[in-house]
Parts: C-alpha cells; structure tokens; sequence
C-alpha cells in the first residue's frame, strides 16, 4: 500500500499508444485492472490536484480511464483537466472492459469508534472538486465504495454511452446510465454531497438516465 501520494502540476498527454491485444482486453474485464493515464492501485492519503491529463489510448472503442483507482482511502482530486481519454476516431465494435473519466473502485473511509458517542467517526472516502471531466465513451465520474463522499462543483461530461455498462436501478429494472453513478455502499459512515455540478450527456446512443447516485442501508 502506498501512504501520502501526492501527483501536482503534470501534464499526462498521449499515453497508451500501444495498440490494445488480447491480454490487454483480458485484464481490463477483470475490475481491479484498468489502462489509462493515471492507474493506481492500494494507497491511502491520495492528493491528484491540478494536472491535465488528456489523450490516453486511440480510439474510444477500447477500455480507457483518465484516472483509475482500485482499493485506497482518503483520496483527493481536485482542479484537474481530464479530456479525450479514448478519443474518438471511428465507429466499431465496443470491447467490455473498465473505461471512464474518473473510475474509483472500492474507495472507502477510514472509521474509528468515539469514546464520548454511539457514533462512528472518522475521514472520507473521497472529495473530488472543480475539475473537469469531458470523456468520449463510458462514465465521466464513476464510484463504488463507502464512506464520506463529495462531490462538488465539476464539469462532468460523457459523449457516447458504454453499451456494455447496464446498471440495475431497482429489483426489476436495468438501466444504461450516461455520466455518472455513485454507488456508496455504508452513507451511514458520511454520506454522499453532490452538488453544484454541470453534467452534460451527449450520447447519441440510447441512454436510460443521466446519473445514477444510490446507497445501500
């Protein structure tokens, strides 16, 4: 595990430019992989502020993340510009696999009990401010996790639809969602704030709904 990451001020332009093969399309099935321009994996304290990170990949068919993140804490993203990862190039057939803006998996918040309360406390799980997100295919802002989440004054942009991503949205219902979903799974331990976002689905392809913000109790 990796403990008090700091990334600032990079320019991360035209990353994987290798073409995809077919052990890149098996890992990216896997869920705790991912190929992109910022991939990481097991970390606690994690500061992303103010980089660019933009033209990851080649083409929009192929599994591709701006920022990846797989089982870690406390993470901030925060003023960063994040666009065309998996650019647009041609139409074809989408390949399954981890694609999106901003795709944080298995995030949580650290809780400790209280000596003076019944009620746990502890820090988030996430906090992603002010950045921008414009993504070609799949999710602009995609979470799973539990803890104290925020989410506040972004620009969260999706082009075209992940045809492959469907979503269940109640006991009998399926459903494609175009920008954003969250998907905290403890909102006992802090809660979900959302708010003050722009988000723009620009999906020429059938889209269910525009972002998906649920919880389990």
């Amino acid at each position: 595990t990796i403990y008090g990451l700091e990334i600032c001020r990079n320019h991360i332009i035209n990353c994987l430019r290798k073409a995809f093969d077919q052990s890149m399309y098996d890992e990216a099935t896997l869920g705790y992989r991912a190929f992109g321009g910022m991939i990481l994996r097991s970390c606690e304290k994690v500061c992303i502020l103010e980089n660019k990170i933009e033209r990851s990949g080649t083409r929009h068919t192929d599994p591709v993340c701006g920022i990846f993140i797989y089982y870690a804490s406390e993470i901030q993203i925060a003023q960063n510009y994040i666009s065309d990862n998996g650019p647009f190039r041609e139409e074809g057939d989408f390949r399954m696999g981890t694609r999106g803006g901003i795709v944080l998996i298995l995030v949580y918040g650290i809780v400790t009990p209280k000596a003076t309360s019944s009620l746990p406390t502890g820090d988030y799980a996430v906090l992603v401010h002010n950045n921008v997100v414009k993504q070609p295919a799949g999710l602009a802002f995609n979470f799973l996790g539990v803890g104290l989440v925020s989410v506040i004054n972004n620009y969260l942009q999706s082009d075209f639809l992940d045809p492959l991503a469907v979503f269940p949205t109640a006991a009998t219902t399926r459903s494609r969602v175009g920008c954003v979903k969250i998907l905290n799974l403890a909102p006992f331990r802090g809660g979900t704030t959302f708010t003050n976002n722009k988000i723009r689905c620009n999906s020429t392809n059938e889209c269910s709904i525009c972002q998906l913000i649920g919880s389990l109790k």
